[in-house]
């Protein structure tokens, strides 16, 4: 093992990570690909380096940070490629992680707090001595504030709008389909407060504005209300803009001092496989995972016991909500057994949804490609070739299937896996399994026994 290094394990402030000298994957060259796109949209799967990303925008664009460009930006690509509009801006950062959902109004007190906070946040950092007057109602408040600095003298058209995680609010009411519309529909809030960001957008102060998030299911709320963005997350030139190359990777691999051979397989196998255009040369592997495999190699000198990151289980395990929009109870198993035999999908990815229309199968296999749930494997025609993209994923579907088995048939027999693994394990003694498995077939009904299989065993 070398000397120890810090690994940015966590770390989503670019100005932090980079004044106290974490490992950084240099992804600043997609500034310039960004920024001759007016409004650009770009979605990633969770823990892709989304919000490192719009951190790095902040820095790169805020004027208030000129004067730290070089102890910052140095030795990266758009240190020697600076554009024009670099540190030309006053940028507003929206971020809607972490909003409460447990009801309607809940969440929209949640979406007026993060609007007031990203307000006065801007006011305050700025100092630009606005005595914005409070109003209890999150569109009236944008309005507000954005007409009165439109006029303001110091600010002249400059303001870059970020927008982090707009759709996380909607990733966890997607088990009610029902409340969503209500939210994202025509008389929705979230739809209205779009339309009050394109109208300055089109006549006011936003000069530049980045949107970021897991997937395009509120996009159809967004393109009616903002419809001037540009979705570039399947661009090919963006394939690589988040997560890790296999260079990147083995970049990291050497500062830590990892045995290349064998962690490269490990994290091929479980980490690797994302492909977020069909032609694009390169898999990606999940950035967040790699950091955290690498960070626990370091701290113990051995691979983490789990090679799942526990902090982000809970992600994953949002997969039902995304499998009960399609309601056809049969197909979802017999979607989840392809899956699992690795057998490919062929899907027109949709570029939007509007659940008003209904969710389709294509619908679902779409959203469990950009919740990273599948990725590209080749395509055919106009139709990506859609499988579980790593090792990791595959577990995250059996621990899912296991779980909508129980529900669906009414049983707990898999309550004393533990025993029955030790017995064989230890014991070499099959017989527990057996009888675990005869009490599952016999729960089965006649129905039940059309898609049970000997893979469902």
């Amino acid at each position: 093992m070398k000397q120890k290094v810090k690994m940015s394990y966590g770390i989503a402030n670019f100005k932090e990570l980079r004044e106290e000298g974490y490992q950084y994957v240099d992804k600043t060259r997609y500034i310039e690909q960004i920024e001759d796109v007016k409004y650009p949209i770009l979605l990633r799967p969770r823990r892709f380096g989304k919000s490192l990303f719009a951190s790095t925008l902040f820095h790169y664009y805020d004027v208030k940070s000129e004067d730290l460009f070089e102890e910052l930006f140095k030795e990266t690509y758009i240190y020697t490629n600076k554009t024009a509009k670099a540190n030309n801006y006053y940028v507003l950062r929206f971020n809607f992680s972490g909003l409460n959902t447990d009801s309607v109004e809940e969440l929209r007190v949640s979406f007026l707090d993060a609007t007031h906070f990203a307000i006065k946040e801007f006011i305050a950092y700025y100092q630009l001595g606005i005595d914005l007057e409070y109003v209890d109602d999150e569109v009236l408040l944008l309005n507000r504030f954005l007409s009165t600095i439109k006029n303001h003298p110091a600010i002249n058209q400059n303001v870059y709008i970020i927008i982090d995680e707009y759709d996380h609010f909607a990733n966890e009411m997607l088990s009610n389909k029902e409340t969503f519309l209500s939210l994202v529909g025509s008389d929705g809030f979230v739809r209205s407060w779009y339309e009050k960001l394109k109208i300055h957008a089109g006549e006011g102060c936003i000069g530049q504005l980045f949107i970021t998030g897991v997937s395009p299911i509120t996009l159809d709320s967004l393109s009616s209300g903002f419809n001037i963005a540009r979705n570039i997350s399947r661009e090919s030139y963006m394939n690589e803009s988040l997560g890790f190359t296999a260079d990147e990777v083995k970049g990291l691999m050497g500062a830590v001092g990892v045995p290349q051979e064998e962690t490269m397989k490990t994290m091929q196998a479980n980490y690797n496989g994302y492909l977020f255009n069909e032609e694009a040369p390169n898999k990606i592997f999940n950035s967040n995972m790699v950091l955290y495999y690498l960070d626990s190699y370091q701290k113990s000198g051995k691979p983490p016991k789990q090679i799942l990151d526990p902090n982000i289980i809970s992600d994953y395990s949002r997969i039902e909500d995304s499998f009960n929009l399609h309601m056809n109870k049969e197909k979802r198993i017999e979607i989840i057994n392809k899956l699992l035999e690795s057998k490919g999908e062929k899907v027109a990815i949709s570029p939007i949804f509007n659940l008003k229309l209904g969710f389709s199968r294509n619908d679902l296999l779409s959203l469990l490609y950009y919740q990273g749930y599948l990725t590209i494997t080749g395509y055919r025609g106009l139709e990506a070739i859609l499988q579980v993209p790593n090792k990791v994923i595959k577990d995250v579907y059996f621990d899912y299937y296991r779980h909508y088995l129980s529900k669906l048939l009414g049983y707990s027999h898999a309550d004393n896996v533990t025993d029955i693994v030790e017995s064989l394990i230890n014991d070499n003694d099959i017989e527990p399994l057996i009888e675990n498995m005869e009490q599952v077939i016999d729960t089965l009904s006649p129905r039940d026994n059309r898609w049970f299989n000997e893979f469902s065993i």
